[in-house]
């Protein structure tokens, strides 16, 4: 989502990507993730995947004011602070990363067992979505059309404002 009027950024918002568009990113991010030789996040949407694709991940916590988000899952992901990452990166060796922690195990395999009950069906593989080269490319392309198309209007605002402005002042 962009903002549609820039001084006020929460007040109007456009959606830059089609659902279509939103998916292929969303599945890119995740050919991403399982494809990393590791993960250092602070993001529970990019630890999580990481942990069911086995790649090694630490999540920074360092949110002080959403700290319950993060307790339940100090047993399953490495974790630390920021400042203690900062002071140590032997915590996680990036070109010697560990393995995670295996307690999430139990969960996930409930969780498979769980949707295969359900579906009657479990893929254990993940094949790449699709060739992300040239859809990347178009994406940016169209952000920055639509970014372009944000700051167009704006300025076009501002001058029927100033115009407004100058023809009460006559």
């Amino acid at each position: 989502m962009a903002p549609l009027n820039m001084n006020k950024p929460n007040e109007t918002r456009i959606s830059l990507y089609n659902s279509k568009e939103k998916f292929i990113l969303a599945n890119g991010l995740l050919d991403l993730y399982q494809g990393a030789s590791c993960v250092i996040t602070n993001r529970l949407h990019v630890a999580l995947p990481c942990l069911a694709f086995d790649t090694p991940v630490l999540l920074i916590n360092n949110y002080t004011y959403d700290v319950d988000r993060f307790i339940g899952l100090n047993n399953l992901l490495r974790n630390t602070s920021l400042d203690e990452y900062i002071s140590s990166y032997e915590i996680f060796d990036i070109n010697n990363p560990p393995e995670n922690k295996k307690d999430y195990l139990k969960l996930r395999n409930n969780l498979m067992d769980q949707c295969k009950k359900f579906t009657g069906y479990i893929n254990n593989e993940r094949k790449l979505f699709i060739n992300y080269d040239n859809f990347y490319i178009s994406l940016i392309s169209k952000t920055s059309q639509n970014i372009d198309n944000c700051f167009r209007k704006k300025i076009i605002y501002h001058i029927k404002k100033q115009i407004n402005d100058i023809k009460s002042k006559k």
